[in-house]
């Protein structure tokens, strides 16, 4: 199974922080794609190979620390949208947003999680449905 992070990720001030204007806005201070991993993809969307993108956007604080999350485009699953969030809060660190004068202000921080099974992985849990389905047939 294969996990993307995507790296193009839009960054904006939230509006209730539209007066302090970011000049220099949040950027990843780890590597995005360790904040999910394989591993953290629930064994019960896998076997049923769900996959999708979430779009979720982070109120990156003046300490570096997600302070909140919220998902901006489901993957179509729940289960996976609520993983980005919880993984992302834990697991990201970033630089801090900075104004015209260098001050370090609150932004947000937008970004995406591919969740995907790789085709021949896909193609042997397929077969194994499809065994385990006819096993329950008969």
């Amino acid at each position: 199974m294969m996990l993307k992070m995507f790296l193009a990720g839009s960054l904006l001030a939230w509006p209730a922080l539209a007066a302090a204007q970011v000049v220099v806005p949040p950027s990843a201070k780890n590597e995005a794609g360790s904040w999910v991993t394989r591993g953290d993809y629930p064994m019960e969307e896998y076997v049923k190979g769900v996959e999708g993108v979430t779009r979720f956007s982070v109120m990156v604080g003046v300490d570096g620390k997600a302070k909140s999350c919220m998902v901006t485009r489901s993957s179509g699953s729940t289960v996976l949208d609520n993983i980005v969030c919880d993984r992302v809060t834990l697991r990201a660190k970033f630089n801090p947003a900075r104004d015209s004068a260098g001050k370090k202000v609150e932004a947000e921080y937008r970004n995406a999680v591919k969740w995907t099974i790789p085709p021949q992985q896909a193609a042997e849990e397929a077969q194994i449905r499809a065994m385990q389905a006819e096993k329950q047939a008969h």
